[in-house]
């Protein structure tokens, strides 16, 4: 996540404007978000030899004086599920290491069930591991300078396309007098 040189060229190139204030991006599955100044771009295609930008909204705000991108937030990280799945990592290793080295003296059901627990312990390391890494997709907090307010706005702002189209209309209509 950065403020990216080339990109704001494609906005303003795009917006007709020879100039933005702010631009930003953050790249998810196969989009770029960027976020001028007064309107909303999604990039869709990132190739070296062609390169369309498309407005899915449209948004022009016309009591916005300008959009000012405070932060771009990464995904949070939680530690206490990351710990968990080490436990879990770890408890998945020693019915290994205990399948290995008692193999001979184990029956046939001790082996399936030291299986069985190696497969579960496996299973929760890696759902937890996953889940500590997606509790945020992701954000893009903005300050938002209006007109007719004498208070700026800031919001955070989701980096799926409708949502963030509907919570920054949102927040301007309850910004309007």
């Amino acid at each position: 996540m950065a403020i990216a040189e080339s990109h704001r060229e494609v906005a303003s190139t795009h917006t007709g404007e020879s100039e933005q204030i702010k631009t930003a991006y953050r790249e998810t599955d196969s989009d770029t978000l960027v976020l001028t100044d007064q309107r909303l771009l999604f990039i869709e295609d990132q190739s070296e030899t062609k390169r369309e930008t498309q407005s899915i909204e449209s948004i022009f705000l016309s009591s916005i004086d300008s959009v000012e991108v405070t932060s771009l937030g990464p995904e949070d990280i939680d530690t206490d599920k990351l710990a968990n799945a080490a436990v879990f990592g770890f408890g998945a290793l020693g019915s290994l290491v205990m399948l290995v080295g008692f193999f001979d003296s184990l029956s046939p059901i001790q082996i399936m069930a030291v299986i069985g627990v190696g497969i579960l312990l496996g299973t929760l390391a890696v759902d937890q591991y996953y889940d500590a890494h997606q509790t945020d997709e992701g954000h893009i907090e903005i300050d938002i300078h209006t007109t007719n307010s004498l208070s700026n706005t800031s919001v955070k702002l989701p980096l799926d396309k409708q949502s963030f189209a509907s919570e920054l209309n949102k927040t301007v209509a309850n910004d309007r007098p």
